[in-house]
């Protein structure tokens, strides 16, 4: 690949006599300039160059560290939803007790419980969970706790705090 002179030439967007022309005036300037004003030119130039580079390099650091924190609220969130399927509790759905809450979309809903759950809810020995997807479970004591320390915004309804 030549010059963008010969390029120019070739495409014949110039002729040869503007191609000598500026190559002339290029000479010309270089000599009026100086030695000592290439040489800082040059420098300039570089320095222009390093300083882009450097800002590239924050940017995309940036959007790394974002892109990261991204995937760990994705991992947390992964992980909290395991910690819940594995947490479920046995819950009667057919029980004489309704138990309102709020969920995450500040609906009013509730759940049939049976007395003995109610209590449990009550009491702190059981509690009520959302997913971002706004899937309700009822999880036993331990997995409302290991809820809570990950990932609040997941409780709905635990007395165990």
């Amino acid at each position: 690949m030549g010059s963008l002179r010969d390029q120019l030439l070739q495409a014949g967007l110039v002729s040869k006599k503007q191609a000598r022309q500026s190559q002339h005036k290029r000479r010309v300037e270089k000599t009026e300039k100086g030695g000592a004003a290439l040489e800082a030119e040059k420098a300039a130039q570089k320095a222009a160059v390093a300083a882009k580079l450097a800002e590239q390099r924050a940017a995309d650091k940036a959007r790394d560290a974002s892109h990261n924190i991204g995937k760990d609220a994705q991992d947390l969130q992964n992980r909290v939803a395991q910690i819940v399927a594995g947490g479920r509790a046995r819950i009667d759905e057919r029980g004489n007790r309704r138990f309102y809450f709020e969920t995450r979309d500040a609906r009013v809903v509730y759940l049939s419980l049976s007395d003995q759950q109610n209590t449990d809810l009550g009491e702190g020995r059981m509690g009520i969970v959302e997913s971002r997807a706004g899937k309700v479970t009822v999880v036993d004591r331990e997995t409302a706790q290991r809820v809570a320390e990950l990932d609040s915004d997941w409780i709905r309804r635990f007395n165990g705090r």
